[in-house]
């Protein structure tokens, strides 16, 4: 029962930010120009992220997008995409790529389409 309790409030710690730190959605539109490398493990107690370097139309300013990283088999958007992404405002925490970091007020991608 213990490990149970325990294993709850990981997930719980772990979601909390997600659930509590979420903005309402917004639309960013751009040609993807860079994917960081994918995380030495997927999210489950901890939550990894795949980082995208951005160039956002109409006058290419530059962001960085977040996914969450499930698994290498996973559908993100390839490198020279033009993409249309539906992102919110979050923290994000822990691993981006292969480096461990923290982000305030980081754009979290919820769903994309590229052409």
């Amino acid at each position: 029962m213990n490990v149970i309790k325990t294993m709850f409030f990981f997930v719980a710690v772990t979601l909390l930010p997600t659930i509590v730190g979420a903005s309402e959605q917004e639309i960013v539109r751009g040609t993807v120009l860079s994917r960081s490398e994918f995380p030495l493990a997927p999210s489950g107690v901890m939550t990894s992220w795949v980082s995208l370097s951005l160039a956002q139309e109409p006058n290419a300013t530059h962001m960085n997008l977040y996914v969450i990283y499930l698994s290498d088999k996973q559908d993100l958007p390839e490198v020279g995409r033009f993409c249309v992404f539906r992102v919110h405002r979050e923290r994000v925490a822990g691993a981006v790529g292969r480096e461990w970091t923290t982000v305030l007020d980081a754009r979290v991608v919820d769903s994309f389409e590229c052409k």
